[in-house]
């Protein structure tokens, strides 16, 4: 029969190690790992018979049905991850023997690592490595008799076995060559991400703005620009059907970006996005990461979508003018509309044209008139006729893809080039974390004017209507439309009006912050930057010799000090803890070598020659004797140490109150 120390620390790893999957698994499953947790509480606490054979079957067989209807194919990870979960938690039924720990403990382990292919963060981190502890700890409480130390012994032991490990790890993290994975493992696409779409129909990014999911965080090496003049471009789109613009296909690179005006140096951390393009600010002129490059009409593309949080380094460089030059076959493109469809917008561009206006003209007549006529609202009316003549000469209330939208259409009918940009506006700066915070409320949308002799030009005419939103972002537009704006971003803003709640979370997504940075997305630049720090001339093929000859170093050294404890006796223990009390005794006291009556000797010259100080060291010296002549049965080495550790502190504290006396 097992112990109940045993199952008891079982029970809790294997909780702990199935806590983090229960959000994600279909609620049948959850409920049954959950009645299996509680059969083997009430087995340990011997307040159950064992289930007859078919309730398990049973069991089992619910479970295998509730994972085939959910997942639908057995080339998902998700059903291997639900099916393994379902067959650690159903080890409990046929729990008997001690191989049947062994079992689960080394399933435990199996459980761990699978909490990483779903999140990476520095909370699942801790759960993990509690469950890990438990785990461990359930193992050992195996190899130990029932009346070796507390209830807690064994999750002692098993810390101590972590902290053993935690230099070879650090080894293998820092310095082992980074490998790219070579095998994949098919998740289920698009699950749990949000974000910008390759087209973009009036309302839809009015939508998305209700969602407070992180984006994306940038740090920047010098200091960041103003939130005004934070526009993270996307996608470019450049097809119009009427109703939807989309992203064009044929496009060439063209022309190199502009390698003048100020540089900007950044990191951008982007969450999963169902996209394959990376926010940057424009202009891009370099960007090193994972399968990206700067695509054609200078947005950063990727070979795939983001499906993990990736971290990229970028160089932009703000300027005014670029040496670009508009082909034939690109005017075109960029002038293009259907053939039918918006009469109104159109009669009122070609009145634009005709008037002989420039360019520059025709752009402040528009945001002229947006300005004066036009509102600006989170909740617009999305009609279900001609959206651009709807808006413009009926509703005249939109959000920024409204706006933006009819500034390009009208801006092509009058002749002139343009293309709908989608991205993010703004951000917030965390102070603590030092980086630049975007989400997906702060999704916006926005027209670049191709204007002669200048080239592209950012024109944004929710700038023109709402400036609030530019200068302090989408935060500032809920407070005056309250009880307008729902979801999750709404609930985001408000929970940011209580100060102390906005601090603390400031501080936490900080250290989250970093913990992406330096632990899950330390790669192969960051590796050779920290190790060129001390070793300039390090070539990769180095890393593996320098690896594995610190590994076996720091081997030898766990396995060094776990055997010399044991080739030290209690004489030496109690010796150095003579020598420290000996150091705490005032100078003036006589000293003595003879260890079997020295410290009750000390105590007693130390009470001739300070008297105020000698009862602090009394109960060092009761256990010290305890320890000494009762060979540990009722006072342990802690217990000594304890004691000394408690008598140099409280030394401290009155010689300190001693000094501030006599200054006063």
């Amino acid at each position: 029969m097992l112990s109940r120390r045993t199952t008891t620390w079982m029970l809790a790893g294997q909780s702990l190690m199935l806590l983090p999957h229960w959000e994600r698994l279909p609620l049948v499953i959850g409920l049954l790992t959950g009645l299996a947790l509680c059969y083997g509480v009430g087995r340990s606490l011997e307040r159950l018979s064992v289930w007859p054979a078919l309730i398990k079957l049973a069991w089992v067989l619910l479970g295998w049905t509730t994972l085939w209807i959910e997942y639908q194919s057995l080339m998902v990870l998700d059903f291997w991850v639900g099916l393994l979960l379902l067959m650690y938690s159903g080890k409990l039924f046929e729990l008997h023997r001690a191989r049947d720990v062994y079992q689960v403990v080394l399933l435990g382990y199996f459980v761990g690592m699978t909490h990483f292919l779903f999140s990476e963060s520095i909370l699942q981190a801790a759960v993990t490595t509690l469950g890990l502890l438990a785990v461990t700890g359930s193992l050992v409480a195996m190899h130990q008799t029932a009346h070796r130390g507390g209830a807690l012994q064994p999750i002692k032991t098993a810390g101590l076995v972590f902290c053993q490990a935690i230099p070879l790890l650090l080894i293998l993290f820092v310095f082992f060559p980074r490998l790219s994975p070579f095998w994949t493992i098919p998740l289920q696409q698009g699950v749990g991400i949000t974000g910008l779409s390759t087209q973009v129909t009036l309302g839809d990014i009015n939508q998305l703005v209700r969602s407070d999911a992180l984006a994306f965080r940038a740090t920047f090496k010098e200091d960041p620009p103003r939130s005004k003049d934070l526009y993270w471009r996307t996608l470019v789109l450049s097809e119009f059907d009427g109703n939807t613009w989309r992203v064009g296909g044929g496009l060439s690179d063209g022309p190199d970006r502009p390698a003048n005006g100020r540089r900007l140096d950044y990191s951008m951390l982007v969450q999963p996005t169902r996209v394959a393009y990376v926010p940057s600010l424009d202009r891009v002129s370099m960007v090193r990461g994972d399968g990206v490059r700067i695509g054609p009409l200078g947005i950063v593309r990727g070979e795939r979508p983001l499906l993990d949080r990736q971290r990229f380094e970028m160089q932009s460089r703000i300027t005014d003018r670029t040496d670009e030059t508009l082909m034939p076959t690109e005017l075109a493109r960029w002038t293009n509309l259907p053939e039918l469809g918006s009469p109104r917008a159109r009669t009122f561009a070609d009145s634009l044209r005709r008037s002989g206006a420039s360019t520059e003209e025709m752009i402040q007549s528009v945001l002229g008139w947006f300005s004066q006529d036009f509102f600006y609202t989170l909740n617009p009316v999305n009609g279900t006729g001609d959206s651009i003549d709807q808006f413009l000469f009926e509703h005249q209330r939109g959000f920024c893809e409204h706006f933006a939208s009819s500034f390009t259409f009208l801006m092509r009918a009058a002749g002139v080039p343009s293309r709908l940009v989608l991205g993010y506006q703004g951000g917030r700066y965390n102070e603590v974390g030092n980086y630049i915070e975007v989400r997906q409320f702060d999704a916006h949308a926005w027209s670049e004017v191709w204007i002669q002799d200048i080239g592209w030009q950012r024109v944004d005419p929710t700038a023109a209507i709402a400036p609030s939103r530019i200068e302090s972002g989408i935060g500032s537009l809920t407070l005056s439309e309250m009880g307008l704006f729902d979801g999750e971003a709404w609930s985001y803003f408000k929970l940011r009006s209580l100060s102390w709640f906005y601090e603390a979370q400031l501080r936490w997504q900080a250290i989250s912050h970093f913990w992406d940075r330096a632990v899950v997305n330390y790669d192969e630049s960051d590796q050779l930057d920290l190790i060129s720090w001390f070793w300039p001339e390090v070539d990769v093929s180095d890393l593996g010799h320098v690896a594995l000859g610190l590994f076996f170093i720091g081997l030898g050294v766990v396995s060094l000090g776990l055997l010399m404890p044991s080739g030290f006796s209690n004489v030496n223990q109690e010796v150095r803890w003579y020598r420290h009390f000996e150091r705490l005794v005032p100078e003036r006291a006589s000293r003595t070598q003879n260890l079997t009556v020295g410290v009750e000797q000390l105590h007693r010259d130390w009470f001739e020659v300070e008297p105020q100080t000698a009862p602090l060291a009394a109960s060092f010296v009761n256990r010290f004797v305890a320890h000494r002549y009762r060979s540990n049965e009722l006072v342990s080495s802690r217990a000594v140490w304890s004691a000394l550790m408690i008598l140099r502190w409280e030394l401290m504290i009155f010689r300190l109150k001693m000094m501030w006396q006599r200054f006063r």
